[in-house]
């Protein structure tokens, strides 16, 4: 547990017993925060098999991520000229980033593509 998930263990506490009218926060209170916490972080880090994969975790959110891609992308760019890149040189910027993902690589294309980031061409992707 870190110091920020015990801080908003404490707001979440203290907000379960402002819900219930209450000044003081109860050990129920307490103990749905946890309960909340807990459910929370499975949905973060499970797997597809509901399996727990602690390697999920990165410190950056899914967003922040997917901006760092591009712009680690537009760099390569600039650097190299080169415009059009294949799905495995972009994997392996992924790999090379230590990327965690909560769906597969080609999900993660797809949804860069349809925000107009990412484009597909031909047989390769360019950016947008």
């Amino acid at each position: 547990v870190t110091t920020r998930q015990l801080q908003s263990l404490l707001r979440l506490a203290r907000a379960r017993a402002r819900l219930a009218l209450r000044d003081t926060v109860l050990q129920s209170d307490a103990e749905d925060a946890i309960a909340l916490m807990k459910e929370s972080l499975f949905d973060v880090l499970a797997d597809e098999g509901g399996q727990v994969d602690v390697t999920r975790v990165t410190g950056m959110s899914q967003k922040k991520q997917c901006e760092a891609f591009v712009d680690t992308l537009r760099r390569q760019v600039q650097q190299s000229q080169k415009t059009v890149f294949t799905t495995t040189e972009l994997r392996e910027l992924a790999r090379a980033m230590q990327m965690s993902l909560r769906r597969s690589f080609e999900d993660f294309l797809d949804s860069l593509n349809q925000a107009g980031v990412l484009l597909r061409s031909g047989g390769g992707y360019r950016l947008g």
